[in-house]
């Protein structure tokens, strides 16, 4: 009985280590399949604009995401545009495989005085560049009126490096 037994121990000993060293290859596969999760720093560079825009981004593993930046956000490229205030955004991004995702994030902009005046949609895509340490993609601003009306458009590139390592 006892040969039984210190059997039975050592036999799940060992399944629990090869289990182990497989969830490292499963871990990896998720890794690369999780596309954008992780918390970046990112400079987004917009066209017809002379600044750039620092912008915190975290891609959270269950699809949302938070973008947070400057409470001013400077003039979209156009005439009459103006300095907006912003809030955090909110959205959500999908992998879409080995290292990259698409997302949209939604932020609510308000005049100096504090009154809404509509609200910035950011939609783009991302993807890890060939080192894997930091993160390139592409977007589009959409601002819109407090009516839901398209008020202007603009493209732009960003450039990402990781804050969690």
């Amino acid at each position: 009985m006892l040969r039984i037994v210190v059997f039975t121990l050592m036999l799940g000993c060992g399944l629990a280590v090869v289990s182990g060293g497989g969830s490292g290859s499963t871990h990896a596969a998720q890794d690369e399949a999780a596309g954008c999760a992780g918390s970046w720093l990112v400079q987004i560079t917009l066209e017809g604009r002379d600044v750039t825009e620092d912008a915190l981004i975290r891609f959270d593993p269950d699809g949302t995401m938070t973008v947070s930046s400057p409470p001013v956000l400077p003039a979209m490229p156009g005439p009459g545009e103006e300095p907006l205030h912003a809030s955090a955004g909110l959205g959500t991004w999908e992998s879409s495989g080995e290292g990259a995702c698409a997302f949209e994030v939604v932020r609510l902009l308000g005049s100096d005085d504090g009154v809404g005046v509509g609200t910035l949609n950011i939609r783009g895509t991302a993807a890890r560049n060939d080192s894997g340490d930091g993160l390139d993609g592409s977007l589009t601003y959409i601002r819109g009126t407090g009516f839901g009306q398209t008020a202007a458009t603009s493209d732009g590139t960003f450039t990402g490096f990781p804050l969690d390592g």
